[in-house]
C-alpha cells in the first residue's frame, strides 16, 4: 500500500482482494466480475490493477484465475 508505483486503483484492488481473502488466508479466486463489483470500477480497470500488481510482485495469479 505504500508503494508509490502502484496507481491509487491497484491499491484499492489489492485492499478488496485483501478483504475477500480475509485474515489468515493468503489466497483467493473471486471472479473478475466480483471484484470490480465490489471495487465499484469496470472489468477492464481490474484486470489492468492485476496487471499492475503482478507486475510490481504485490500479487500472482495462477492459470485458473487468469
Amino acid at each position: 500500500m505504500t508503494d508509490k508505483e502502484l496507481s491509487p486503483i491497484a491499491k484499492y484492488v489489492f485492499a478488496v482482494l485483501c478483504a475477500i481473502a480475509e485474515s489468515g488466508y493468503r489466497s483467493c479466486s473471486p471472479s473478475d466480475e466480483e471484484v470490480a463489483d465490489l471495487a465499484g470500477v469496470a472489468v477492464h480497470a481490474i484486470l489492468r490493477a492485476y496487471n499492475e500488481l503482478e507486475a510490481r510482485c504485490v500479487i500472482s495469479r495462477t492459470e485458473s484465475n487468469i
